[in-house]
């Protein structure tokens, strides 16, 4: 599960899928209301010998304790999914 914080930084660094970081989105469900929404992503780099994709995440309106699915596509191809909590 990954961390975010309503204030700091939001720099994740996860293992992807091999990818070349072109196009990425991040789509987000709340756990709680299956509200879907996306996150905005910014300063990606992705080393591809560990296949690590580093990014500063800014996820819009949330509340302390929000829970997210989270799902990371480059184009239409998935190349992660986990969770996310506020």
């Amino acid at each position: 599960m990954q961390t975010y914080f309503t204030s700091g930084s939001n720099i994740w660094t996860i293992r992807t899928k091999p990818t070349n970081g072109n196009s990425l989105t991040m789509s987000l469900q709340d756990m709680t209301t299956q509200v879907n929404s996306t996150a905005s992503l910014s300063g990606i780099t992705y080393d591809t010998y560990e296949s690590l994709l580093s990014f500063t995440v800014s996820i819009d309106n949330t509340n302390t304790a929000q829970e997210f699915r989270a799902t990371l596509f480059n184009g239409d191809s998935e190349i992660w999914h986990g969770s996310v909590q506020v």
